[in-house]
């Protein structure tokens, strides 16, 4: 198996993106969600992943789909799985 590299943006990088375009802070989003300020900044840096409770309170906050949310997160999980799995197959095989 050729060694092929799988793109996929993190959820952290979308949601990063519409906290900007609403012109909120992440201050102001954890006040609203309830999220605690260090438990969101993990979300937005990638050191922590959403669970079904961010993905409501996020989407119900920001108006984006909490499912697309969930998706996001597990098809990102997917994506990192996938190539770190790629990356220990041997080159042919």
């Amino acid at each position: 198996m050729k060694k092929q590299f799988i793109t996929n943006t993190s959820v952290a990088e979308y949601l990063k993106a519409i906290i900007k375009a609403q012109g909120i802070t992440q201050s102001e989003l954890a006040e609203l969600t309830c999220i605690a300020p260090s438990n969101l900044t993990d979300i937005l840096q990638g050191r922590r992943a959403l669970n079904a409770t961010n993905c409501v309170t996020i989407g119900l906050v920001l108006g984006v789909s909490p499912y697309e949310l969930g998706r996001m997160q597990s098809d990102y999980k997917i994506t990192q799985v996938l190539k770190q799995t790629i990356a220990k197959t041997p080159e042919g095989e």
